[in-house]
């Protein structure tokens, strides 16, 4: 009886062990889909719950599991948040967080960031030839 009790407080900690190692990143991801700090938060509560109830011996990449879980969790307050957002009159803007204690959320925002910026420079590029090509049909010189 003791040696499954010590057997599962050690599989507990290499539970805990493993969601801090990965809670910088999982952060990071509930924080870029719900623009909440305190959403955010609320989600790792929820990942860290469903975490530690789950049969890990089963997981072949917690890591995987975990973001995944993650976002499943974010789009569903996602869905919900837009839906009260709705009522709402006013603008609604992402609460800033610092990321200057962790470098790996600073770097992800910038990553994140320069993929928007390299998405929108496609598309408005798009759209200008789009553009060029219409004044071109209407307008022939």
């Amino acid at each position: 009886m003791r040696a499954e009790s010590l057997e599962q407080e050690s599989a507990l900690e290499q539970a805990a062990s493993a969601f801090c190692e990965l809670r910088p990143r999982l952060f990071g991801i509930a924080y870029r889909m719900l623009g909440s700090a305190m959403e955010a938060e609320d989600i790792l509560q929820e990942v860290w719950l469903r975490w530690q109830n789950t049969d890990r011996s089963t997981i072949e990449n917690p890591s995987a599991f975990l973001a995944l879980i993650t976002t499943r969790l974010a789009i569903n307050v996602a869905r919900s948040a837009r839906s009260r957002r709705e009522a709402y009159i006013g603008p609604w803007l992402p609460e800033p967080v610092d990321t200057s204690l962790d470098p790996t959320l600073g770097a992800e925002r910038g990553e994140a960031l320069e993929l928007a910026f390299l998405l929108l420079l496609e598309r408005l590029a798009a759209f200008d030839a789009f553009e060029r090509s219409r004044a071109r049909v209407h307008h022939p010189n």
